[in-house]
C-alpha cells in the first residue's frame, strides 16, 4: 500500500486512478471532453522537436486531429515534458483558458520552479514503464476533479503495479542518483 499513499499524498486528492499504460490514461483523459472528430488537440513538446510518439497521436488520432500549433480550432492542448525537462512558460499555457492534458511518462520526479508540474493541466498522464523496471502500469489524475472512466486493469494487474511501484518509490533517492550519474557520465563521454 505503500504507492496508494505516495500517490494520494503527491496529487493531493483521490481522484487518480492506475490505468493499464500510458495509452489508456490518454484514452480515459481525452474522452472526457467529449471532442468530435474535426477538432483538435495541439502537441506541445518540450524540445519542440517534430517527433511525437505514436502512442501519443493514435491515442488522440481515434477521437480527433492533433497538430502542433496552437489555432482557433485547438480544443484541448496536450503538453508533452519530455526526457525529464518540464515544458518552459506553463503559465502562459494555463493563461490561454484551454484545457490542458500533462504528459508526464518521462518526468515522473521532475518539476519546475513552482513545483506544479503535473497539477497546471485538468488532467496528467504517467507511463510507468517509461520510468520504472516494469511491463504495465499507468496513472490518470483528475487535477480538476473530473471523473474518468474506469481503467481496464483487473485485480491482478493492479495489484501487480502497486507492489512494483511501492517497491521502487522506497528507493526514489537511489533511482535519481544512478539517473544523474548515468547523465552525467554520458555527457562526460558524448
Amino acid at each position: 500500500n505503500e504507492a496508494q499513499h505516495y500517490f494520494d499524498n503527491r496529487f493531493g486528492n483521490k481522484n487518480w486512478q492506475f490505468t493499464y499504460n500510458g495509452r489508456e490514461a490518454i484514452k480515459l483523459a481525452l474522452e472526457s471532453y467529449q471532442l468530435d472528430k474535426n477538432d483538435v488537440v495541439t502537441i506541445l513538446t518540450t524540445s519542440e522537436n517534430f517527433y511525437i510518439s505514436s502512442c501519443v497521436t493514435l491515442e488522440i488520432e481515434a477521437v480527433c486531429k492533433w497538430n502542433r500549433a496552437i489555432t482557433t480550432e485547438t480544443k484541448v492542448i496536450f503538453v508533452n515534458h519530455e526526457f525529464g525537462y518540464p515544458y518552459p512558460n506553463m503559465e502562459k499555457i494555463v493563461a490561454l483558458g484551454l484545457p490542458i492534458i500533462e504528459d508526464c511518462c518521462t518526468t515522473f520526479f521532475s518539476q519546475d520552479q513552482n513545483q506544479k508540474i503535473g497539477k497546471y493541466g485538468d488532467f496528467t498522464i504517467f507511463s510507468l514503464p517509461k520510468f520504472f523496471p516494469m511491463q504495465i502500469g499507468g496513472i490518470v489524475v483528475s487535477n480538476k476533479g473530473v471523473n474518468v472512466n474506469n481503467s481496464s486493469l483487473n485485480a491482478e494487474q493492479k495489484q501487480y503495479i502497486q507492489n512494483v511501484m511501492s517497491f521502487n518509490l522506497a528507493k526514489q533517492d537511489e533511482i535519481l542518483a544512478k539517473r544523474k550519474e548515468n547523465f552525467e557520465y554520458g555527457l562526460k563521454q558524448f
